[in-house]
């Protein structure tokens, strides 16, 4: 065990003891104590929440990509920035990992993460439908288009 998880256990530990229970004001456990998650400004977008919106998003990546599996919180919208973030796992790729982001401010917003990847001619025939997929993504999720579909200012 590091210094550090020793010093978060020792919080923990240490929150946990001191609890008073207030029935309006939710429990927050967290180990940095700099960041206060009642101000987070990222959302999940659900089936629950837009419904038409990820569907719509999810079909269209599938029909491109058939082996993605996105889980139910595969986007996340970033409240500050006017950004969306889609992530999932291209299955027979050796579950690769990816992330795209509108938030170009670095690059050109796909990550990917993957071991031991044999990169055939299939490999990267997927690759470069998993980069086109992302600049549609990114060109039609500009801030102005999000900020309007979310009800942001």
């Amino acid at each position: 065990m590091s210094r550090n998880d020793d010093k978060y256990t020792r919080l923990m530990l240490e929150s946990i003891r001191n609890f008073q229970h207030n029935p309006n004001k939710p429990i927050l456990l967290n180990e940095d104590t700099n960041t206060d998650y009642n101000s987070v400004q990222s959302i999940t977008i659900t089936k629950e929440n837009f419904p038409d919106l990820f569907e719509e998003i999810k079909s269209s990546l599938i029909q491109k990509i058939p082996n993605v599996r996105l889980s139910d919180d595969y986007l996340q919208l970033d409240k500050q920035k006017n950004t969306l973030t889609l992530s999932g796992v291209v299955q027979n790729l050796n579950n690769l990992e990816f992330t795209i982001t509108t938030d170009i401010s670095n690059d050109d917003g796909l990550y990917v993460t993957v071991e031991g990847l044999n990169l055939t001619q299939g490999t990267l025939q997927t690759l470069q439908v998993l980069q086109g997929f992302s600049k549609v993504f990114i060109n039609e999720w500009t801030i102005n288009k999000v900020a309007d579909t979310f009800k942001m200012t």
